[in-house]
């Protein structure tokens, strides 16, 4: 078993209409972490916080906000970088850290961007709900006048 656990695993399911998406990263060792995250396109999301140290068996989550512009697409992509790292130290200390050329991650993790298809299924899904609830209404209209002109 991994000591650190990364969700979503394999791809960050952005839902349409939405800017944001959560990753989290669960520290499950009695060590301490640190982790650093990387995109293809830096300038088209941002990322909260990129760095930063995960205290034993606590979760981090990182929000990844897309930029206004951009498109997301499926090959953009995303590197969760982790390291052994003492969790007592600061995060300036973790940034001097990461400075040192020789310092080779734990483990590298990529995740992918997939755009969330199941909100246009719901939307299709609400459109035969609304057409349906329509239909019955004027059902209930005719019928409801129906009695009205017969009960006299």
């Amino acid at each position: 078993m991994s000591e650190v656990i990364i969700r979503p695993q394999d791809k960050i399911t952005i839902k349409e209409g939405e800017r944001v998406s959560i990753l989290t990263i669960y520290n499950s060792s009695v060590e301490g972490k640190g982790f650093r995250i990387r995109t293809t396109r830096p300038k088209e999301y941002l990322v909260k916080p990129t760095s930063g140290i995960i205290i034993p068996l606590q979760t981090v989550e990182i929000q990844l906000f897309i930029n206004e512009t951009a498109v997301p697409a499926s090959d953009h992509k995303f590197m969760v970088e982790i390291y052994d790292f003492d969790w007592r130290k600061t995060q300036d200390d973790f940034k001097e850290f990461l400075k040192d050329q020789s310092v080779k991650p734990l483990m590298s993790h990529k995740l992918s961007i997939e755009i969330g298809d199941e909100i246009k299924e719901n939307g299709k899904q609400f459109e035969i709900v609304d057409a349906m609830s329509w239909c019955v209404i004027g059902y209930a209209f005719m019928f409801l006048i129906w009695k009205i002109i017969s009960f006299k």
